[in-house]
């Protein structure tokens, strides 16, 4: 059998770093790590009972980025090297980033250098479950993540997580459904 004939992810790999397009020019780098997040959901290891990652297939990734170099497989390596799973993938990108050479994304200095505003809490008077928002953001830049805290099951657990793109409204409307709930509700 000839080498050439062998399979590779190569081809996977042109698909995923192709996904980075958008984020080139992206400004917020909220918007990366979302995206860079969920990519990596999709190299779970099929029998992982932690989500973890395919070591593999992440490091491989990183190695098909650093051969191409494509402004796409820049952007890539400076989310991973911030959002990778592990400190080795983190290490494999940043150092990738590195050597390439290439001007970074506009967000590239930015990512992973939250800070933290305020947190806000609603629940009901029974004690039956609460929303938590935390209030995050890069600069000017504010975002939100909204757990649901369900306490009626193993002494509470995060019933769900979502993103939240402009927060201050979302707490208009988490006072406004306080005020009209009767008493049941509180912040």
């Amino acid at each position: 059998q000839r080498l050439s004939s062998v399979p590779t992810f190569d081809g996977v790999y042109r698909a995923v770093v192709d996904g980075f397009r958008p984020l080139v020019s992206a400004h917020d780098p909220f918007e990366v790590e979302m995206f860079t997040s969920g990519l990596l959901g999709t190299l779970q290891k099929p029998e992982s009972v932690g989500h973890e990652t395919d070591p593999d297939l992440l490091l491989g990734l990183i190695g098909y980025c650093r051969r191409t170099g494509s402004p796409q497989a820049v952007a890539a390596l400076h989310a991973l090297r911030v959002v990778a799973t592990t400190e080795e993938a983190r290490d494999a990108a940043a150092a990738a980033a590195a050597s390439l050479n290439r001007p970074a994304p506009p967000w590239a200095s930015r990512i992973g250098e939250v800070d933290v505003y305020e947190s806000w809490w609603m629940g009901d008077v029974y004690g039956d479950q609460a929303d938590v928002m935390c209030v995050f953001g890069y600069g000017a830049d504010r975002h939100a993540v909204m757990t649901l805290v369900d306490f009626n099951h193993l002494g509470g657990w995060v019933k769900d997580v979502f993103p939240i793109d402009v927060p201050a409204e979302v707490l208009v409307e988490m006072r406004k459904a306080v005020a009209e709930s009767g008493g049941i509700a509180t912040m």
